[in-house]
């Protein structure tokens, strides 16, 4: 008996390859009677009940390899394995065995291996959009001794990528021979759902989710636009057909329940909620009068019956089906602007159904002719050979010589591997010897330290304790007792702005280390962490209050931080004491205090008695000098010290701003943090090339929960509709180009939504907005052609990595920028350093249709971002031992 491994999609639910799987069983065994299966699935039970086969995990591949070495043939099966929507990255054959395209590409590199023959099997190809993709699947393409497709644009596709055309065949999807259930199954299965549908005219939807949600939202509105308008003229009933439902990202019920819940004949709508087997969704629509269907295999249900079908086109592979069907007029891209075309596509259709059928059965019988990928199964096996095959594969006897020779060419590679690593092992071993010589030394240099920090608080304790200090102490407070007289008499004659001023100033610059206990608030905080920590605790010194619906940077990593079980003591900066000030933990692991709050407790803090377990983390996000003694007392308490630069502080200083800087104080700051972090290119390279030290670039990145999803608000259009949101300060934002582009352009409408703008006059097609709550930005953004970010150039710009760059592209808008050089690098992007090319970069971005940002997106949240500062605390939490032998070993 002949045994035929075959991988592919299968045993996630997806009724499409499913039915490609059904029709090469069916096919083959039609030839090979006595053939058995063994199949590579995501479930291998439920593969096994559907298709009466042997099923083996996807991910257990020492069972691939051996079921492999038992096959007499390997077979990729059919269907759009590889295409680029959802992005081909070689790395993850290696990173995530299993899982991601790359992955199809392990099991005919196994059969290789074994030296067993490999076939792909009806398999469609492309769009390929990366060079990436493209090497990977010419790779794998070479692995395979013969490759059957469906279609000729596949074809030609594998002939541009060097794939050798002789062993390239075009044959036809398998599912075009599936036999539908009949018409009682049929019944059976509608009354299960609860559907009578006697008599009655029926069609037949197939949709699916996209990840790219924007798009989705369009062609939901879409298509139930066109639906509505279908049932506002027929006496007809739909019924929605899932063909995957695998989970919350791939589940055609949920996209369905979206669409019927915008159409006013829900009456007329039936929404099947279970994946039946691929021979009874075809039987229930061989019932309909007409199809409307977005899965590839909803067109080919419905031509194996003869049903008219209206294709929605997501996907070059359902169009060239349609092109193979006689029936391409009838074939609607769903990411059209216009929706009356399907209107028109769908009446055409239906008024022209006998026609229709006609060409179907014309063209399906010519399908059909094309159906022998059987046939050169058979033929791998041992059967007749198909007139004008091309394999490309070895003699028994030339496979016996070539796996002979390798065998003996391993063995030679293994005996000089062998010598080598003999070798490596005795200058490792040498490695190890100095090593533990230098572990030695340090040791014996800590406890010299240790010795010496113990004498230095005998000699302090000492200085304490003797008459000399303690009437020292007395004569001090004698002197600062007047000066506390004349504040309090101050606080009774003084003016009220005066004693505002001088509260200002006071407080501003002196830190008043609290004698009274930690309120309960916060001791009861430190002692929850103790108790339910299993991360850490992390202390955030901010420069903005926490406002729960903002973007800025320290709220969202101190969200995201306490979304994974860290508690955050999070202090924000306030001006005076006076100021209003939030004090007390927030609904999760945060607690918020001020600044002054902080340095007023902080030795209570810093000397808290934590477990072990506990990594205690300061993230300090500007250099305040008040923050000196702080990070030193941290730093010798065991505190992990983390400088995150937001900004170039010197350029602040420069031009009037953050007065409180100081450059040699920042200096100490990156020189005597654990680790510095930093938001844009240019910061890292200054601090890195000022102070020799490794600085890790930390970008900003995109709140998805932040940004809500509001309808458009009726704006005022232009031919070129361009909008602004964030700081409208003319040290930053560059008015004298957006007026002069406003008035070179009169027709172009400009947005800009934000506060801090100068007292100016502004051409009419300017529209200000002022400040808008970020939930409620997508309702303008809608309106929308292209975003700016038209900053001043100037070492302060340069330095800069705005938030609103990875807003702007979570709301598929093209983006021009200028002043900002770095942001050349993201997608949809275009960069100017003068009017001109800033102009010509609108014109140009005007016509770019924002679609493959999904991935960008997904790389560039909070959530990758505290990932990346996790994994640098981790190191430094598992490496600096001798930091916490020197200051900690007293304390436990």
């Amino acid at each position: 008996m002949k045994s035929i491994l075959i991988s592919g999609y299968y045993g996630f639910g997806n009724t499409g390859d499913e039915a490609i799987l059904s029709g090469m069983i069916q096919q083959i065994r039609e030839q090979i009677p006595d053939c058995s299966f063994v199949v590579v699935s995501g479930n291998p039970d439920e593969t096994a009940r559907m298709h009466g086969v042997n099923a083996i995990s996807r991910i257990d591949f020492p069972r691939i390899s051996q079921e492999i070495d038992k096959s007499d043939l390997v077979i990729v099966g059919g269907g759009g394995l590889f295409q680029d929507h959802h992005k081909i990255e070689i790395s993850s054959i290696f990173t995530q065995p299993g899982l991601g395209i790359a992955s199809y590409a392990i099991v005919p590199l196994m059969a290789s291996m074994h030296l067993k023959p490999v076939m792909f099997y009806s398999q469609g190809f492309g769009p390929l959009f990366s060079k990436e993709s493209k090497v990977f699947v010419s790779y794998v393409c070479n692995l395979a001794d013969i490759i059957t497709v469906r279609d000729l644009p596949s074809k030609e596709l594998l002939e541009e990528l060097g794939v050798n055309p002789e062993k390239i065949t075009l044959t036809v999807d398998p599912a075009i021979g599936l036999i539908p259930v009949n018409k009682e199954r049929v019944i059976e299965i509608l009354k299960h759902e609860n559907i009578d549908l006697d008599n009655k005219e029926i069609v037949c939807i197939s949709v699916r989710q996209w990840e790219d949600k924007l798009v989705e939202e369009k062609y939901i509105e879409h298509i139930a636009q066109a639906l509505q308008n279908f049932l506002d003229n027929h006496d007809a009933h739909l019924i929605f057909l899932p063909f995957q439902s695998y989970d919350q990202y791939n589940s055609d019920i949920e996209i369905a329940k979206k669409i019927i819940e915008k159409l006013k004949e829900k009456s007329r709508c039936h929404n099947i909620l279970k994946i039946y087997d691929p021979a009874e969704i075809a039987g229930i629509m061989a019932e309909a009068k007409l199809v409307i269907g977005m899965r590839y295999h909803s067109v080919i249900f419905a031509a194996i019956s003869d049903v008219p079908v209206v294709a929605l086109s997501y996907d070059p592979k359902v169009s060239n089906l349609m092109k193979d069907l006689n029936l391409e007029e009838f074939s609607f891209d769903i990411f059209s602007k216009d929706i009356s075309l399907l209107d028109e596509i769908i009446d055409n259709v239906w008024k022209n159904r006998t026609e229709i059928q006609k060409r179907l059965n014309k063209s399906l019988n010519v399908l059909k002719s094309r159906n022998y990928d059987s046939s050169i199964v058979h033929s791998f096996l041992g059967g007749p050979k198909v007139k004008g095959l091309y394999i490309d594969r070895k003699t028994d006897s030339q496979s016996y010589v070539s796996e002979k020779k390798y065998i003996l060419k391993t063995i030679e590679t293994i005996h000089y591997q062998a010598k080598l690593l003999s070798s490596l092992q005795l200058e490792y071993q040498n490695q190890v010897d100095s090593y533990k010589n230098q572990i030695k030394n340090l040791q014996i240099q800590i406890n010299d330290l240790q010795s010496q920090n113990k004498n230095l608080k005998s000699e302090i304790s000492g200085i304490y304790s003797s008459k000399s200090w303690k009437l020292v102490n007395l004569l001090r407070r004698c002197v600062d007792a007047p000066k506390s007289v004349i504040f309090e008499l101050g606080a009774y004659i003084l003016p009220e702005f005066i004693k505002k001023r001088l509260r200002k100033l006071f407080f501003k610059h002196v830190i008043i280390q609290s004698k009274e206990p930690l309120p309960d608030a916060v001791t009861q905080f430190l002692k929850e962490v103790n108790e339910k920590g299993k991360e850490s605790l992390i202390i955030v010194l901010s420069g903005t209050k926490f406002l729960e619906n903002e973007g800025q940077r320290p709220i969202r990593i101190a969200k995201e931080l306490a979304k994974r079980g860290n508690y955050v003591l999070f202090a924000y900066w306030r001006w005076t004491h006076d100021e209003c000030s939030d004090f007390g933990k927030t609904n999760d692991n945060i607690f918020l205090l001020s600044i002054d709050q902080l340095l007023n407790y902080s030795k209570q803090i810093l000397e808290f008695e934590y477990s072990k377990e506990i990594s205690k983390v300061f993230l300090m996000e500007f250099p305040h000098p008040s923050f000196f003694e702080l990070i030193s007392s941290g730093n010798s308490n065991g505190w992990i010290t983390v400088y995150d630069i937001l900004d170039d502080w010197d350029e602040f200083n420069k031009v009037g701003q953050a007065k409180w800087f100081d450059k040699d104080l920042e200096q100490y700051f990156v020189l005597n943090s654990d680790i510095v972090t930093a938001v844009s290119p240019a910061l890292v390279e200054k601090i890195e090339n000022h102070d020799t030290r490794y600085v890790k670039l930390l970008p900003n990145a995109v709140d998805f929960e932040v940004l809500s999803d509001k309808p458009a608000r009726p704006l005022k259009k232009g031919k070129i509709t361009i909008g602004y949101f964030g700081h409208l300060t003319s040290s930053w934002f560059d008015w004298d180009l957006i007026i002069g582009l406003a008035n070179k352009n009169n027709d172009w409408i400009f947005h800009l939504i934000g506060y801090g703008a100068p007292e100016i006059t502004l051409p009419e097609n300017i529209v200000m907005y002022g400040k808008v709550a970020p939930q409620e930005l997508s309702s303008y953004v809608k309106n929308w052609d292209v975003a700016i970010i038209p900053f001043k150039a100037s070492n302060l710009s340069k330095s800069v990595d705005p938030i609103k760059i990875y807003e702007y592209l979570y709301f598929h808008i093209p983006v021009v920028v200028q002043g900002i050089p770095h942001l050349e690098r993201y997608p949809y992007v275009l960069t100017a350093t003068n009017p001109q090319e800033f102009e010509k970069c609108i014109e140009k971005a005007h016509n770019i249709h924002v679609s493959e940002i999904d991935n960008f997106l997904k790389n560039n949240t909070w959530e990758k971002r505290v990932d990346v500062l996790l994994e640098e605390i981790h190191k430094i939490r598992t490496t600096d031992s001798v930091k916490n032998m020197l200051f900690l070993k007293d304390k436990t």
